[in-house]
């Protein structure tokens, strides 16, 4: 296929094409792999490319290949039992995922053999702590490449604070400063006095941008290009007496651990705790720990399950997207839908993606973070996603959708059905998507003002 860029595309090559560092950050669906593999071909140059499993496998090992212009391209993945081979290998681009980086600096190190001369890093946000360990090996061969690229539909999925370090890896701390700690001090204030969490100085959003615009792009033009709508169905759940009664006791725990502790902003060990277990009780179960510190799962109810089957079979036939949060929300699916494919590994996803696009598929279950990024299920038959369990984490759920939401699609619209159990820390949850939110401080806000009015709600009865 002969690629015609768009109209918003001919500008982000250009200047992929002229600058040795730029940032393009654009939502899912745009065109930014395709752009990519036009400054690959442009600079001509041997290219690493970091991205997660998933992208590797279902868009890095793929998307060449309906291009003429990129159709023949030599890729080595230097993932799996073969990525010692694959490093020796003459290739054009050679593929690794961000928890690959430590054994391919010490493969470095340890052969001398440093054939790259070009970087892109797809996800960028994947490094955004300046603290974890892939951005500190990776910082250590940043030098070597001539050419850096990153890619990303939201690189600021929780703070401002989170460009530093994908900002490093262009310019090699050029504009926002070579520490981190003095890029914090400088733009950002604590809110606490134990310093967790930080604010942006008035001022410091606009400046951070104006020294990011000569070196990257943001990109949003959903109307450009005529995306599905997104329809949105909430279904309330009641949770039944026994189960309201347990799940409303783990709740004051919840709150007394809020009120006792200084600070409310972020999210402690001990509250971490005791919200998990509100969450796992509005889901249906609980999990404990015996003497050994061997789970056990106590079951609560089964509403969200009944309501699931009962949305699958008024679909008749057409196919679902599932997504769910903890290991006992999978085990409950697998029994709702015993027929049903799940996803595994990154490995799988260029076959579940070509089966789900021919409509080999009516039941698909995933645990959300494994295909929020770089998989396409805009073809076929399907439009229906089912949030069986939630996330607070905008991006994520924002992300998932966009896997049908996306150029191309089939369907004018995409439906979002959201099973919520009523008077839970759902409804704190679903706040926080509908502000686009992702910080834990910004969940807890949502939660205490759950509480304000779930008490207001009592006192009235």
């Amino acid at each position: 296929m002969e690629f015609k860029p768009h109209k918003y595309q001919k500008p982000l090559i250009q200047s992929l094409k002229e600058k040795d560092h730029y940032g393009l950050f654009a939502f899912p669906g745009s065109g930014k792999t395709v752009m990519a593999l036009e400054a690959i071909f442009h600079h001509r140059k041997r290219t690493l490319i970091i991205a997660p499993l998933s992208i590797l496998y279902a868009t890095w090992l793929n998307e060449h290949k309906k291009w003429d212009f990129a159709n023949d391209l030599k890729i080595s993945l230097l993932h799996g039992k073969e990525k010692d081979e694959n490093f020796h290998k003459s290739a054009q681009v050679y593929l690794i995922n961000p928890e690959g980086i430590p054994w391919l600096v010490a493969k470095i190190k340890s052969t001398k053999h440093f054939a790259f001369k070009t970087l892109i890093v797809d996800e960028s946000v994947k490094f955004k702590s300046a603290k974890s360990k892939r951005f500190k090996e990776l910082k250590k061969i940043l030098k070597t490449f001539e050419n850096r690229y990153i890619l990303c539909g939201n690189p600021i999925p929780n703070h401002f604070a989170d460009l530093w370090a994908q900002l490093y890896i262009l310019d090699l701390g050029k504009r926002l400063g070579t520490s981190y700690y003095a890029f914090q001090n400088q733009y950002f204030y604590p809110t606490d006095y134990k310093r967790y969490n930080w604010a942006l100085k008035p001022g410091a959003r606009n400046e951070i941008i104006h020294l990011l615009s000569d070196i990257t792009a943001f990109v949003d033009i959903d109307s450009e290009l005529g995306l599905p709508n997104r329809v949105t169905i909430d279904i309330p759940i009641r949770i039944p007496p026994i189960a309201r009664k347990a799940y409303e006791d783990m709740e004051r725990e919840l709150f007394a651990i809020l009120d006792n502790e200084e600070s409310t902003s972020v999210l402690a060990d001990n509250r971490t705790s005791a919200l998990m277990k509100c969450w796992q009780i509005a889901n249906g179960f609980i999990y404990t720990y015996d003497g050994e510190d061997k789970r056990i799962t106590h079951s609560l109810h089964n509403e969200l399950v009944t309501i699931a089957k009962e949305k699958v079979e008024e679909l008749q036939g057409q196919p679902i997207l599932i997504a769910y949060h903890f290991n006992e929300d999978e085990k409950r699916l697998k029994e709702a839908f015993p027929n049903a494919i799940f996803i595994g590994d990154g490995s799988e996803m260029q076959f579940i993606e070509k089966a789900w696009n021919t409509n080999k598929i009516s039941i698909l279950i995933t645990q959300m973070n494994k295909i929020s990024h770089g998989v396409n299920l805009q073809y076929g038959n399907g439009r229906t996603i089912m949030f069986y369990s939630l996330t607070y984490n905008y991006d994520t759920y924002d992300q998932l959708i966009r896997r049908m939401e996306r150029q191309g699609s089939t369907h004018s619209s995409i439906i979002v059905i959201r099973l919520i159990a009523e008077n839970t820390i759902h409804e704190a949850i679903i706040k926080t998507i509908e502000s686009k939110g992702s910080m834990s401080s910004e969940f807890l806000q949502n939660l205490l003002n759950y509480r304000l009015n779930h008490q207001s709600n009592v006192s009235v009865k």
